[in-house]
Protein backbone atom coordinates (compact mmCIF):
# COMPACT_ATOMS: atom_id res chain seq x y z
CA UNK A 1 0.00 0.00 0.00
CA UNK A 2 1.15 3.39 -0.34
CA UNK A 3 -1.24 5.89 1.12
CA UNK A 4 -4.51 4.72 0.19
CA UNK A 5 -3.63 3.19 -2.98
CA UNK A 6 -2.92 -0.75 -3.35
CA UNK A 7 0.43 -0.57 -5.15
CA UNK A 8 0.42 -4.64 -5.92
CA UNK A 9 -2.53 -7.04 -5.08
CA UNK A 10 -1.89 -10.14 -2.95
CA UNK A 11 -1.60 -12.16 -6.71
CA UNK A 12 0.96 -9.92 -8.11
CA UNK A 13 2.83 -9.44 -5.18
CA UNK A 14 3.06 -13.32 -5.13
CA UNK A 15 4.37 -13.68 -8.36
CA UNK A 16 6.80 -10.94 -8.22
CA UNK A 17 8.43 -12.44 -4.70
CA UNK A 18 7.82 -15.91 -6.28
CA UNK A 19 10.36 -14.78 -9.41
CA UNK A 20 12.55 -13.49 -7.35
CA UNK A 21 11.97 -9.66 -7.44
CA UNK A 22 13.69 -7.58 -5.44
CA UNK A 23 11.61 -4.60 -3.48
CA UNK A 24 14.17 -2.24 -5.42
CA UNK A 25 12.91 -3.86 -8.47
CA UNK A 26 9.26 -4.16 -7.12
CA UNK A 27 10.02 0.34 -6.90
CA UNK A 28 8.75 -0.12 -3.18
CA UNK A 29 9.56 3.14 -1.18
CA UNK A 30 9.81 4.19 1.92
CA UNK A 31 6.44 4.40 4.18
CA UNK A 32 5.12 1.72 1.40
CA UNK A 33 3.33 -0.76 3.94
CA UNK A 34 3.44 -4.22 2.96
CA UNK A 35 0.54 -6.68 4.50
CA UNK A 36 2.07 -10.46 4.92
CA UNK A 37 -0.88 -12.56 5.63
CA UNK A 38 -0.60 -15.77 7.71
CA UNK A 39 -0.85 -19.38 7.10
CA UNK A 40 -3.53 -21.16 9.15
CA UNK A 41 -1.77 -23.64 11.28
CA UNK A 42 -3.47 -26.92 11.90
CA UNK A 43 -2.45 -27.47 15.88
CA UNK A 44 -1.26 -31.17 16.00
CA UNK A 45 -2.51 -31.96 19.73
CA UNK A 46 -6.21 -31.01 18.67
CA UNK A 47 -6.17 -33.11 15.94
CA UNK A 48 -4.46 -36.06 18.38
CA UNK A 49 -7.54 -35.70 20.92
CA UNK A 50 -10.40 -35.36 18.68
CA UNK A 51 -9.19 -38.89 17.10
CA UNK A 52 -8.60 -40.16 20.18
CA UNK A 53 -12.14 -38.70 21.56
CA UNK A 54 -13.93 -40.35 18.31
CA UNK A 55 -12.10 -43.61 18.99
CA UNK A 56 -13.67 -43.95 21.95
CA UNK A 57 -16.72 -43.38 21.39
CA UNK A 58 -17.03 -45.85 18.46
CA UNK A 59 -15.19 -48.31 20.43
CA UNK A 60 -18.21 -47.85 23.10
CA UNK A 61 -20.89 -47.99 20.52
CA UNK A 62 -19.57 -51.37 19.42
CA UNK A 63 -19.82 -52.42 22.91
CA UNK A 64 -22.53 -51.47 23.38
CA UNK A 65 -23.89 -52.66 20.29
CA UNK A 66 -22.41 -56.08 20.84
CA UNK A 67 -24.59 -57.08 24.07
Amino acid sequence: MRGKEVVYDAKQMRTAVESGKTLDQLNIRPGDEINVGQQKHVNFGTVVRAVGITAGLLSTILLISRR
